[in-house]
């Protein structure tokens, strides 16, 4: 993955700064509404402008997931509820399994020791 990751990155790299250094005339922003006027380098204007469309469409698919993630997390908690009490039924399941063993057993020693079932008359 490692390498994957630097096939990709370095030749973008690569490019941007091939552009960066073959766009540095300066021009002009006007920020109409405000009203100022900023003198910057075409390759920051660029640079720029794709940077804040990364980070807008990161926003929105971050916002467009919350559905989902609430989802996910309502699931992970009835996931933990039911794992509770699963472990709570299998616990009562093995007590109640040993309790009838041992009525069982005891029902065995009471009728051994009152002669029932050995045979004698």
């Amino acid at each position: 993955m490692r390498w994957l990751s630097w096939i990709l990155f370095l030749p973008l790299g690569v490019a941007v700064i091939i552009f960066s250094v073959s766009n540095r005339t300066v021009t002009k922003v006007d920020l109409w509404p405000f009203g100022f006027i900023v003198e910057l380098p075409v390759f920051a204007i660029v640079l720029a402008s794709l940077l804040l469309g990364f980070v807008l469409g990161g926003i929105a698919a971050w916002m467009s997931g919350t559905k989902n993630r609430r989802k996910a997390r309502a699931a992970k908690h009835e996931a933990a509820s039911a794992k509770r009490d699963l472990a709570a039924l299998r616990l009562d399941a093995q007590q109640q399994s040993a309790n009838s063993v041992t009525k069982r057993l005891e029902q065995s020693r009471t009728a051994s020791d009152s002669g029932i079932g050995t045979g004698s008359f």
